[in-house]
């Protein structure tokens, strides 16, 4: 998802003029991509106040590291995983969440469902809105799974879990999504 306003191009030179230290190079960057990594953060965490801050760190991150991008991939894509690695960061810190838990739950469980069935047609803030109401292990595997292009390795690695717990938790995050979704139909339909 590159900015809407902003070509590869343009993006190319403002990321070299921000490896010349021209702070309003930044501001531009800024300005073209906090709301995309933000929606990022906010989905991994569901909190607003720690997903501005995983986002204005990865930013951070990213303008200190930007010798670092390479540019063999879209500027808004390294940064976008940059802004999810310190969402999970801010996952790892918060007391009480323990992947393992869910890793030692799930690995008894099939992971028998095929990977690519989406869900059924439905507005993406209505999805979004819920998302949110799933529980946090499922959400944070859907997300990043779904929405962030991670794969079921990279989620395993990130999070601390066997490969096998992710495939299944995301299979279950999946089904429980869908459930809400058609759930969430059928009584507009009703009403």
């Amino acid at each position: 998802m590159n900015g809407s306003n902003i070509s590869s191009e343009a993006d190319k030179q403002l990321v070299e003029a921000c490896r010349k230290g021209d702070r309003s190079a930044q501001v531009r960057l800024y300005s073209l991509y906090a709301k995309p990594m933000f929606n990022s953060a906010f989905r991994v965490l569901g909190n607003r106040q720690e997903a501005e801050e995983a986002m204005h760190d990865g930013f951070l991150t990213a303008f200190q590291k930007i010798d670092s991008f390479d540019g063999t991939s879209v500027f808004c894509h390294w940064l976008r995983k940059i802004v999810v690695n310190k969402s999970i960061d801010y996952l790892r810190k918060r007391k009480g969440l323990v992947f393992d838990e869910i890793s030692g739950v799930l690995r008894e469980l099939p992971d028998d469902m095929g990977e690519e069935n989406e869900f059924m047609a439905a507005a993406p803030e209505q999805i979004s809105m819920l998302l949110g109401t799933l529980n946090h292990h499922y959400r944070i595997v859907l997300s990043l799974h779904l929405l962030e292009g991670y794969s079921h390795e990279e989620i395993a690695k990130e999070l601390g879990m066997t490969y096998g717990s992710v495939r299944t938790c995301y299979s279950r995050a999946r089904k429980a999504l869908q459930e809400k979704v058609k759930q969430h139909f059928n009584s507009i339909l009703l009403n």
